[in-house]
């Protein structure tokens, strides 16, 4: 039915083969094929998780769960890819595009230290990452402007002279933060340069008390 260009036939008769637990590799890549070019995301997930629970020692199984862990991060079913991972880990070596995909898993997770191993790794592979770039810079930006917050909602509360002495120590620290996270956001500009971006890197250059860059990427933000 395939052959003859009968996909509907072909398509009934391929998920008879499915609900039996039938697994032949020509069929699958057929199938595969044919959803991809309908741009139907969920069968195709449904066809890979029905190849590789039906046949895990099958010739394609690796293959079949990286194409099922990419189509569970374009379709957002992070738990599930969380849990595919253990079958794919050890095709990481080499293949920044799976660590990418685990990194991206592991934000939407909200697992911080995964996902800052992650990034790390990935950018010693690829130091033009957007998805690595984009989280450490979004994560030394929070952690310098929450402590910026805190610090200043403190003094603001009790201003005394050991109170401020204990401010000008702390934001020593948060403009350290503030210029890492100005390191990765100008490097993620080169490559996305987001109006988000531009935004960040107004408010850091805010808080660092540049006033010409600040209203400069300000502008780029509007």
């Amino acid at each position: 039915a395939f052959a003859l260009g009968d996909i509907q036939k072909a398509i009934v008769q391929y998920e008879l083969a499915q609900y039996y637990k039938y697994v032949d590799e020509l069929m699958y890549d057929n199938m595969l094929k044919h959803f991809v070019e309908i741009d139907n995301l969920s069968k195709e997930i449904t066809a890979l998780e029905a190849y590789t629970q039906n046949k895990p020692n099958g010739p394609k199984v690796e293959e079949r769960n990286l194409q099922l862990l990419y189509k569970y991060v374009e379709s957002k079913n992070w738990e599930l890819g969380k849990n595919l991972w253990t079958k794919v880990s050890h095709l990481e070596e080499g293949n920044p595009k799976l660590t990418e995909a685990y990194l991206i898993i592991n934000k939407e997770l909200e697992d911080k230290v995964t996902a800052d191993q992650l990034a790390a790794k990935l950018l010693k592979i690829d130091a033009k990452n957007a998805t690595a770039l984009e989280w450490l810079a979004y994560k030394y930006y929070w952690k310098a402007e929450n402590r910026y917050q805190a610090e200043m909602a403190a003094y603001e509360k009790k201003k005394t002279r050991t109170t401020y002495a204990k401010l000008i120590k702390a934001l020593d620290a948060v403009t350290v933060d503030f210029k890492r996270s100005l390191n990765y956001y100008q490097r993620l500009y080169k490559i996305a340069p987001d109006k988000k971006h531009a935004r960040l890197l107004g408010n850091i250059y805010a808080r660092m008390n540049d006033k010409e860059k600040s209203q400069f990427w300000k502008a780029r933000a509007k």
